[in-house]
């Protein structure tokens, strides 16, 4: 992988500069004084919630960052953006740079001087510009395409992107993201299912998300939590004293909603010895010790 030059970066910085000024050449896809240091760059940069500005007519569906991983096939980094659902994900393969921008940003971990991103989110702030949102709108030949949408005045600007480069620079400035329902649709994963499959390999248990309609057909009045369908014998969820019927509310004093919060919550704590489990039993709740 080619190292990136500083004069490559500094000449990157001034056409970005360049080309959100009124009297500057016009971006790609045009659509339509400094505040103190103390303010968060998110306040100052992230346009108000709900700013949704598509391009053309693709249908666009709200994703959020899920997790970054490593491919163990590839060595290379993955970042997955989850549906707003929490169904299903979408898994873009990109360059080790961009994955340690997002890391970083994700971890909060301050570098001592402003890296690429962090540079952006600056110029940004200083032109009073704001992001309004991150769009990964299609899929061509194996490459994603995005753009981000931004306001500067009373215009905005689309500016093309890689899908890696809006993610991180999202991360920093609280801005939403958003993918191309096609894409979740044709190219995203059934998140359920795999959390299913993991949450069996962990526990060797049927553990299901709690609709309303589960939870009638148990004789549940929570609707909360996750229901274990089914718990085999000799499993680690057995000897954790999880019953068929139980439902999950707490994993390690965090809230669990849903399958991947449970499967997550899991392998961060994987090893770290025995887990407190709350759980919602014939009308009480009672606290398990889990072995992840």
């Amino acid at each position: 992988m080619k190292k990136v030059s500083t004069v490559s970066i500094v000449l990157a910085a001034a056409w970005m500069i360049w080309s959100l000024l009124p009297s500057g050449p016009r971006p790609l896809h045009p659509e339509g004084e400094d505040g103190a240091m103390a303010v968060p760059l998110r306040e100052k940069v992230a346009a108000a919630p709900g700013a949704v500005r598509p391009r053309g007519d693709i249908p666009l569906m709200r994703a959020r960052f899920y997790r970054l991983r490593i491919d163990p096939r590839t060595d290379q980094p993955v970042v997955e953006l989850l549906n707003e659902q929490s169904t299903r994900i979408v898994r873009i393969w990109i360059g080790l740079n961009e994955a340690s921008a997002i890391e970083m940003e994700n971890k909060k971990i301050m570098p001592p001087r402003p890296m690429t991103h962090d540079l952006i989110v600056n110029i940004l702030k200083s032109l009073e510009a704001r992001v309004n949102q991150v769009v990964v709108y299609d899929l061509r030949e194996s490459t994603f395409y995005a753009y981000i949408s931004l306001s500067l005045g009373d215009r905005d600007y689309t500016v093309d992107s890689r899908p890696s480069d809006a993610i991180a620079l999202s991360l920093r400035v609280g801005a939403p993201i958003y993918v191309a329902g096609k894409i979740f649709a044709e190219h995203g994963v059934e998140i359920a299912r795999k959390a299913a499959d993991e949450l069996k390999e962990l526990l060797g248990a049927d553990i299901q998300d709690l609709t309303p309609e589960l939870a009638a057909s148990f004789g549940l009045e929570k609707t909360g939590g996750v229901l274990m369908a089914g718990v085999e014998p000799g499993s680690k969820a057995a000897a954790g004293g999880l019953r068929r019927g139980d439902v999950i509310l707490e994993a390690g004093g965090e809230p669990v909603a849903e399958m991947v919060q449970l499967a997550a919550r899991l392998k961060t704590l994987a090893g770290k010895g025995p887990l407190a489990v709350k759980v919602y039993r014939e009308g009480r709740e009672l606290e398990l010790m889990l072995e992840p």
